[in-house]
């Protein structure tokens, strides 16, 4: 995958292994005006609409069908109206936290903080709770979900997640360099990943290893940190 992009650091094409391409054209405030999908000897053109503070408002896709936001005072999204008619809104506390979902078959979902605003409880629809608990750093150590299925997490000293643990007792597990960057992980299928970075901290490349089988994901940057060119080689 090859990115571009403008003088002002925004993305203005990427070009996928297929030859597939996406262009993004900008406003003068660097707000993407319009997502242009090139494929098939056609061009699908999304169009993006803001208001005078930046939120997006109303999105036209490539068929011409319509979808409308609105936002508080705060520009808080508070509502989601889409082509067909149907809605979904969203409800917040003083603190800026959402403290409810309702989505267009009018299913609810609330969701409670503690005083230091980390979610605490959430209740489905259905009224199934799921509960999170912190250590005194604020890392969330435990999550409960709706059926009673327990998930831990544990940090090092410097507050890095080093092992997620799930219900069924599956372990994910972490490491990591000197300056925080991740350097290896492995998953409840045994695949393990090496992280290689450039001197300023960018990912160089991730190798994933399975077995016999293994996928190197290696990855390009311009002088001003941003990502030029992906390079797949797995299979």
């Amino acid at each position: 995958m090859r990115l571009a992009y403008d003088a002002r650091g925004n993305l203005i094409e990427r070009i996928e292994p297929d030859g597939g391409r996406t262009k993004y054209e900008y406003t003068p405030r660097n707000w993407v005006k319009t997502t242009t999908v090139q494929g098939d000897g056609k061009a699908y053109v999304t169009q993006h609409d803001y208001d005078k503070v930046g939120n997006e408002v109303r999105t036209v896709d490539p068929r011409g069908y319509e979808t409308r936001r609105e936002y508080d005072a705060l520009s808080r999204l508070v509502q989601v109206i889409y082509p067909a008619g149907n809605r979904e809104w969203f409800e917040y506390d003083e603190n800026g936290n959402r403290t409810a979902y309702t989505d267009g078959r009018m299913n609810r979902t609330e969701y409670s903080y503690d005083r230091y605003n980390r979610p605490v409880q959430t209740k489905d629809a259905k009224n199934g709770i799921t509960t999170y608990a912190y250590d005194r750093w604020g890392n969330m150590t435990r999550m409960v979900n709706p059926l009673g299925h327990v998930s831990h997490y544990a940090y090092d000293e410097l507050d890095r997640l080093i092992q997620e643990t799930d219900s069924l007792g599956y372990v994910k597990e972490y490491r990591y360099d000197a300056v925080g960057n991740r350097i290896f992980s492995k998953d409840p299928n045994g695949t393990e990943s090496v992280y290689e970075y450039y001197p300023n901290n960018l990912v160089k490349k991730i190798s994933m290893k399975n077995g016999t089988e293994t996928k190197t994901l290696e990855y390009w940057y311009d002088e001003a940190g941003y990502k030029r060119r992906v390079r797949d080689d797995g299979i």
